[in-house]
């Protein structure tokens, strides 16, 4: 029993002693302050940069060099134009001429001459390109040579073109109304107003190696329209011996309106300024 009352006493000593010492600390006038770290863990949301790496395809050119046998250029041939002796043709070779030349690149030449001699060497291939070809002055030597197979037509180089063997000039129609046929050179009314040589109408007409002087006098294939229209005894030919002699002649009667009967054609600067 002792034991235990004396264990009370113990503990009330004790209680009591801590209470003195607390009320003993809570009387002082300073006030000690304490501080305390604490670690706290805060989540945070940190923005975070992507980069994302983009594959790029790159195209690669690549070259391969391959060795390859040309044939050496060859020279390109020379082109041989017959070169007729009158104003349409010598205007149209001109053209051609340089097309040839300065489109296709082939070097060009012609052969001055008439239109027979011409033919033949186109017929032959001394001559390889003939701009005019007057039908029907050349019109057996034509088809012979488009049978054989010699000549190519390629085209037409003139439109509304005529030729004529037997031209007057208009005042000389309007001077004589009836003055309007072949047939009217066969009377002498109309026979006298004209130049006349042996007695028959001078016909200024084509020159020798023209495809229409042939048409005029015929050759060995037949007769040409002098004989053929029967007038041989009343027309007489007269080459005049050029181009240039034959449109000098045709001007130089217009402007005195002299009677002349002759040959031209068309289209051609001559024409188109005389009134025939």
């Amino acid at each position: 029993m002792f034991v235990k009352k004396h264990a009370k006493a113990s503990l009330l000593v004790l209680l009591v002693l801590m209470f003195s010492a607390f009320a003993a600390a809570c009387g002082e006038d300073t006030i000690e302050t304490l501080e305390v770290i604490k670690e706290v863990t805060k989540e945070v949301e940190v923005p975070v940069e992507v980069i994302k790496e983009v594959v790029k395809e790159v195209e690669v050119e690549k070259i391969v060099e391959k060795i390859v046998e040309v044939a050496p250029t060859k020279e390109k041939r020379e082109i041989v134009f017959g070169g007729l002796n009158w104003d349409s043709a010598l205007v149209q070779n001109g053209v051609a001429r340089y097309i040839v030349e300065h489109g296709y690149g082939y070097p060009t030449s012609q052969i001055e001459g008439s239109a027979l001699p011409l033919f033949q060497g186109l017929r032959k291939g001394d001559v390889d390109l003939t701009m005019e070809i007057w039908l029907p002055n050349q019109d057996t030597a034509w088809n012979e040579a488009v049978k054989a197979g010699e000549v190519i037509p390629v085209g037409k180089s003139l439109e509304d073109n005529w030729q004529s063997s037997f031209l007057i000039p208009q005042y000389m129609q309007d001077a004589n109304p009836e003055l309007d046929s072949i047939e009217d050179l066969k009377e002498d009314k109309f026979k006298s107003l004209f130049e006349q040589e042996g007695g028959k109408v001078v016909l200024l007409g084509c020159i020798a190696g023209w495809g229409c002087r042939t048409m005029q006098e015929g050759d060995e294939t037949g007769p040409g329209q002098i004989v053929g229209m029967g007038l041989e005894d009343h027309v007489v030919l007269r080459d005049p011996g050029t181009a240039g002699a034959l449109a000098a002649a045709i001007e130089a009667a217009f402007a005195k309106e002299d009677p002349i009967l002759f040959y031209y054609w068309g289209p051609t600067a001559l024409a188109h300024q005389l009134a025939t």
